[in-house]
């Protein structure tokens, strides 16, 4: 019972980081980069996503039952991954211009 809990509440902190994320765009690029750049990119990534991920999984729920939570799983890792990269990345910049000055 108790892991009902914490999931439930793991799932609501999910849905309210997801909802900042419209908020940050907004608030971070100028309006004609929020309407072309940002809305081009969101709606490409949806399509491929939206499109391939049905085909994707159930092909692989051949192998397993579980293949959606494997598929999950996958996405859920290749995102700590480019966060840790990108952390990195954000690190070397700022020695970088440290250096510099």
């Amino acid at each position: 019972m108790q892991a009902l809990f914490f999931s439930y509440g793991l799932a609501g902190l999910s849905v309210g980081v997801v909802g900042v994320v419209p908020f940050v765009m907004v608030s971070a690029f100028p309006a004609a980069v929020r309407f072309t750049g940002i809305s081009f990119s969101y709606n490409v990534a949806y399509a491929i996503f939206g499109g391939l991920t049905p085909i994707f999984v159930t092909l692989i729920l051949r192998l397993t039952p579980l293949a959606p939570a494997w598929y999950v799983l996958a996405l859920a890792l290749i995102g700590v991954l480019v966060g840790l990269y990108l952390h990195s990345q954000q690190g070397r910049a700022s020695i970088m211009s440290e250096v510099s000055a």
